[in-house]
């Protein structure tokens, strides 16, 4: 998936390219990268998938509860394999983390969740 917005302080255009990943029904961006930020309050980004581009609201997720409820069910939801190779994490318990470590990993590593829906 590629994300297309404009920087909120920079006001540069950015094109960035993401995992798609589908987060309770909803289109998101799991990411650590600092550009996340773009998205607090909400910003308007083109969301390009699977050869179709599509005007899109992106908001930052910002409950602290919920990041690490996303980030778990979808690794989850993908195993650890996949999980490590979509969400870019390793598991050197050799198990899936818990709702704890995931939530210590979200501060620690700046983790964040970018929800996507359909510009109005």
């Amino acid at each position: 998936m590629l994300l297309a917005f404009t920087g909120r302080r920079t006001g540069q255009r950015y094109r960035v390219p993401v995992t798609a990943h589908r987060v309770a029904g909803d289109l998101c961006a799991l990411t650590p990268a600092g550009r996340r930020l773009d998205f607090r309050g909400g910003a308007d980004v083109d969301v390009t998938l699977a050869d179709r581009t599509t005007p899109m609201r992106g908001v930052l997720v910002e409950d602290r509860a919920e990041v690490p409820r996303s980030y778990l069910d979808r690794m989850t939801g993908l195993g650890m394999r996949r999980a490590a190779r979509m969400i870019g994490l390793r598991f050197p318990l050799g198990r899936l983390p818990t709702l704890d470590e995931v939530a210590g990993l979200v501060r620690r590593e700046h983790f964040g969740v970018v929800r996507l829906s359909v510009a109005s």
